[in-house]
């Protein structure tokens, strides 16, 4: 996977896991690991043998994705195996966890076909990135004290 393979995805995943909330708004390389920097998402490649291919720390203020190059996590000479399993870190960086639908971004093995959020992952994701930062009721959303309950909603059930 080349770094403008990386870039895309981020460039794809971010708004779509964020209901267009946020985007890639920069994009640095280079070989000296950086600090944790809240608001940013530090990509770093390891090499670890007893390491699964990638991971990140879930919704951190200093986002920070672990990629490992190891050959078990290759596919076709890249450096890991695909856009898909960076977006997936992606996902965790920005505060969601694993899921149970096998065709989505965030389940825990992440298809060889999935590389973007399924519509329900981007419906979630959209209503838990539109909420006030620091609200913690799941029934009224702080800036105007209605309960979401009232607004215009749909549901998906599997």
């Amino acid at each position: 996977m080349t770094l403008t393979a990386y870039r895309q995805a981020a460039a794809a995943v971010i708004p779509a896991l964020t209901g267009g909330r946020l985007s890639l708004a920069a994009w640095e390389t280079g070989d000296a690991l950086r600090a944790d920097t809240p608001q940013w998402i530090t990509v770093e490649l390891i090499r670890d043998d007893d390491d699964c291919c990638g991971r990140a720390l879930a919704g951190a203020a200093a986002g920070h994705i672990w990629l490992n190059t190891v050959p078990k996590c290759g596919r076709d000479g890249a450096i890991v195996s695909s856009p898909n399993l960076f977006g997936h870190e992606l996902g965790h960086a920005l505060g969601f966890w694993h899921v149970t639908d096998p065709a989505a971004l965030m389940h825990a093995v992440v298809a060889a076909d999935v590389s973007m959020p399924t519509e329900r992952e981007r419906f979630h994701a959209a209503i838990a990135y539109h909420r006030q930062p620091g609200n913690r009721d799941p029934d009224t959303d702080a800036s105007t004290s209605a309960p979401l309950a009232a607004r215009p909603a749909r549901i998906i059930v599997d």
